[in-house]
């Protein structure tokens, strides 16, 4: 199950996991969106009709994913999405709006998804999608920097008897990155040691290894991927 599937690194992680042979179940607040990525996939892989209310959602997610797929083997709490203002401009109900689905969102469905696997015996593995702003912050986005960190530190606390981990993107070309002032791009990227954006596929190959049992000893790990160190 991929949380915020319908594009960016939702999307290329669905993807990833479904070449290497997993079935899937996407949910995301835009329906129409939603629609177009589960045809990507294709039908009999992937069930892409739950458009899903974050982060009331998340326990009639984990129904469906047993529902169609029967043993819940890998969660990607992936959905967010950003509302950038100053601190002072910002208001309560921005604030409230990006905790609510980031963090208790990520709760939410790190709780359904580690009850349903403890109480099936199953060996699974839950990815939680921190960022970079969640360890140095961002300015402008204050709201998005603290519930990042909370991933971060939710993932570890999670993370007894059951495989929980998290990675912490950096700047990734997604369509946000399309969106910023067309002179931020060239600053950002002046700041990363390899010089250049990531891309959606490369966090989705991260995701992949925690998903995978390569990684099966690994547990309250956080994976930065960022091009490179920052302070």
């Amino acid at each position: 199950m991929v949380t915020g599937g319908a594009r960016g690194i939702g999307l290329a992680t669905a993807l990833t996991l479904s070449e290497q042979g997993s079935n899937i179940v996407l949910t995301d607040l835009d329906a129409a969106a939603l629609e177009r990525a589960a045809a990507t996939l294709g039908e009999g892989r992937c069930d892409g009709r739950l458009r899903c209310e974050l982060p009331r959602g998340c326990p009639r997610c984990g129904k469906r994913r047993r529902r169609y797929f029967r043993v819940p083997g890998r969660y990607v709490n992936n959905a967010g999405f950003t509302r950038d203002a100053k601190m002072r401009m910002m208001t309560e109900s921005d604030f409230d709006d990006v905790i609510s689905v980031h963090l208790k969102g990520a709760w939410l469905g790190t709780r359904a998804a580690a009850d349903t696997m403890r109480k099936l015996g199953t060996q699974g593995s839950i990815i939680n999608v921190s960022s970079l702003s969640g360890k140095i912050g961002t300015a402008r986005q204050t709201h998005h920097s603290a519930a990042k960190a909370g991933i971060a530190r939710l993932t570890k606390a999670a993370a007894a008897g059951i495989r929980v981990n998290a990675i912490q993107p950096g700047i990734i070309r997604t369509e946000m990155v399309g969106s910023l002032r067309p002179d931020v791009p060239e600053k950002k990227r002046s700041e990363i040691p390899l010089t250049r954006f990531g891309e959606p596929e490369e966090v989705a190959s991260v995701v992949l290894f925690l998903a995978s049992g390569i990684s099966n000893y690994m547990t309250g790990i956080i994976l930065e991927i960022t091009g490179g160190p920052h302070a």
